[in-house]
């Protein structure tokens, strides 16, 4: 990978990202984001099918095969946000590495099984408290989409949903925890 393709124009949060700004490139900058939401087996992987392969790399954690045809990296385990966060800039470089040139869409697929991972990861780890390494480490990840991604191409991230029945509401899975209902999305039921 050549150095083009650093972005060190700023301080990051890891100091590792691969990725140029659109701008620099001397393009227009990218960073729609876009969340797709939806109850288990409703099709929201299949929505990004007719994301074009050429530019859009696909980062998955959900752990099923995908019959799309998109450049894929698999995260098969991973030990905290710091190591998910290593993982998705390994993919990036290696996207980089393949098509010379950053992708113009990363799609998560998806996010909220990568909070799962995180909370069940840091209940094994931390007995006393954990709630706020909780949050620090979902946080870790969140900024760096936020600041190193998103700025700099689409991203498309999948999440999962479940009905609350007694709110008649759609509740995005572990958004905020399943200690509380901080940070809860909810929509109505239709």
């Amino acid at each position: 990978m050549g150095s083009c393709f650093r972005d060190l124009h700023k301080p990051t949060t890891n100091n590792l990202s691969p990725l140029k700004s659109t701008y620099q490139q001397g393009g227009l900058m990218s960073g729609v984001k876009l969340l797709i939401s939806g109850l288990p087996n409703v099709g929201k992987s299949t929505l990004i099918k007719d994301l074009d392969p050429e530019t859009t790399l696909l980062i998955s954690r959900d752990g099923k095969k995908s019959p799309l045809k998109l450049p894929k990296k698999t995260i098969e385990d991973f030990v905290d946000a710091d190591d998910i966060i290593k993982q998705m800039i390994e993919a990036v470089s290696s996207y980089i590495a393949k098509f010379d040139r950053n992708p113009g869409t990363i799609v998560i697929d998806s996010i909220s099984k990568i909070f799962l991972d995180i909370e069940v990861k840091t209940l094994a780890k931390i007995k006393s408290f954990p709630y706020g390494v909780i949050n620090t480490e979902i946080s870790k990840v969140m900024d760096f989409l936020e600041q190193e991604i998103a700025p700099i191409c689409n991203l498309v991230m999948i999440s999962h949903a479940q009905l609350n029945t007694e709110t008649n509401q759609y509740d995005l899975v572990n958004a905020g925890g399943s200690w509380g209902k901080k940070g809860k999305l909810n929509c109505l039921a239709a």
